[in-house]
């Protein structure tokens, strides 16, 4: 492998081309299972129809995490230890 072990992103990136939640599903198609922390200032209930469905499939392949800010530095410090220590769910 490449060395990936894992990738935070908001779910709103500038522009229009890519959602962090299609950035996520991309990676996970080219580089297998890796944990995703999501950092985003709006509750995954509020987000569009199609991140909430990326998060769904997300969460169903790979180790998912979702964290809103504001946060502590330490909130996601313990995130990113949990996901990494958590076992990959069943392929």
């Amino acid at each position: 492998k490449d060395g990936l072990d894992l990738l935070v992103s908001d779910v709103a990136l500038k522009g229009d081309q890519m959602s962090g939640t299609e950035l996520a599903k991309a990676l996970l198609d080219s580089h297998g299972n890796v944990p995703v922390v999501f950092v985003t200032g709006t509750p995954p209930d509020l987000w569009d129809e199609r991140d909430r469905q990326n998060l769904r499939a997300l969460r169903s392949k790979s180790r998912v995490a979702v964290l809103e800010k504001p946060f502590l530095p330490a909130a996601l410090e313990s995130t990113v230890e949990s996901l990494l220590q958590q076992k990959q769910p069943p392929s």
